[in-house]
């Protein structure tokens, strides 16, 4: 059985070759020291619009931190469609969605929150949390695992936990279901086979868990029985277990998934969610000299132009490069994912970045095969200070293939 114990992943990175001076090469962003798995709770629903960018969003967290990152879809609110609703439409919402969104003061969507600890925050602002969350020290480790009657018709779940210290908490045992096929809105379109994943699907151990007591060095374990309803499909169920408190939110969590178990037959691809904009591209690459920067990885860079900073801002220009393999249109994007105004040149025009706008900007332009088009990306910090950090998401593609995006994470920083 898979364990998923502090599971530490490390996303694969590259640096500039080494001919380049050493104040201007790219330097890998430190690693996560992942010393715990987060939870985030996904309210979403199927009518909602905005809502597959979030899914994009954990995506990409979990291509970053893999099992470190536990996500629980939970569709709620007006967009949702309760199951059961309409004979010829599956709908994904339970009962409970709406009541976890009420008590958690869930108004708006797609929101999302981070071991409830984060607030209700925008899909926009989870990598910096979600990156803050993982270096906290955990209060205990949980192994959960997962067993089916010889019929597939029960699923026997036993969670252990070692308590690194004395703990009050709550343990809750959820079950969640990947893979689903079912309708979505997406912008202005509805389609009709979305794949929707993590979607909460019941709990094990009632609406709030159960309250336990954890007493320093001493294993904990409970087991817990659930039907398996005929509309849930076995290969695909996760089970999530995490230990909480109203006092200091989600502390630690764990997560069994059958998908790669005995019941989902041959390993199936890691990256096979046709929803996704972070996937392997190869028409468009993106360079730092001559090495490729690794589609879906993160780079830092501490290259500043003294004669901005002098005047409260600061300006970076990485030096990057994009190739692409045939004529045609581009799109260049670039997201802040914090605070901080981003600007992007490109094609003989910037752009920057507006908190009203949603911290996102793009320049178009047309790439001849084999050119390389140069991309300078500047930032001015939200206020002066003596450390001044930037985080953004380039992203680009062709326009008439805008499900094929090459993107990676730029952190800008003097630290």
């Amino acid at each position: 059985m898979k364990k998923a114990l502090y599971l530490l992943t490390l996303p694969l990175l590259f640096a500039c070759s080494d001919f380049i001076p050493e104040d201007e090469r790219y330097i890998e962003l430190p690693n996560v020291d992942c010393k715990r798995n987060i939870l985030i709770e996904d309210f979403t629903g199927q009518l909602c619009s905005n809502c597959p960018d979030a899914h994009q969003v954990i995506t990409k967290l979990q291509q970053l931190y893999g099992e470190n990152i536990i996500a629980v879809a939970i569709h709620a609110g007006h967009f949702g469609i309760a199951e059961g609703s309409n004979e010829k439409i599956i709908g994904l919402m339970q009962p409970e969605g709406n009541t976890y969104a009420d008590h958690l003061g869930v108004s708006s969507y797609p929101a999302g929150i981070i071991n409830r600890t984060s607030g209700i925050i925008k899909h926009t602002e989870w990598a910096a949390y979600a990156r803050q969350a993982l270096e906290k020290e955990p209060v205990a480790a949980i192994n959960v695992t997962g067993d089916f009657s010889a019929d597939s018709s029960k699923l026997t779940i036993k969670t252990e936990l070692v308590p690194l210290v004395n703990t009050l908490g709550k343990l809750q045992v959820w079950i969640t279901e990947s893979r689903i096929e079912a309708v979505q809105q997406k912008g202005e379109d509805l389609i009709t086979d979305y794949k929707h994943h993590h979607v909460y699907r019941a709990s094990a151990n009632g609406l709030w868990g159960e309250d336990i007591l954890l007493e320093e060095g001493t294993p904990f374990s409970r087991e817990h029985e659930i039907d398996v309803k005929e509309n849930w499909d076995a290969k695909n169920l996760s089970i999530v277990a995490f230990l909480y408190n109203d006092t200091d939110g989600v502390l630690q969590a764990a997560e069994h998934s059958f998908i790669k178990g005995e019941l989902g037959g041959k390993d199936e691809p890691e990256n096979d969610d046709p929803n996704t904009d972070y996937v392997e591209v190869k028409a468009l690459t993106y360079l730092c000299d001559e090495d490729t920067i690794a589609n879906g990885s993160t780079f830092t860079s501490s290259k500043l132009d003294e004669a901005y900073t002098a005047v409260g801002k600061t300006r970076f220009v990485p030096g990057i490069t994009l190739v692409g393999d045939r004529d045609g249109q581009v799109v260049v994007t670039v997201k802040s994912l914090n605070e901080t105004m981003v600007e992007i040149c490109a094609f003989g025009g910037c752009q920057m970045t507006l908190p009203h706008l949603g911290y996102q900007t793009s320049a178009t332009g047309e790439i001849s095969a084999r050119t390389r088009i140069p991309l300078d990306i500047h930032y001015t910090p939200a206020k002066a200070s003596d450390t001044y950090r930037a985080e953004a998401l380039i992203s680009v593609y062709y326009e008439d293939k805008p499900d094929e995006v090459a993107s990676f994470t730029l952190v800008m920083t003097n630290e």
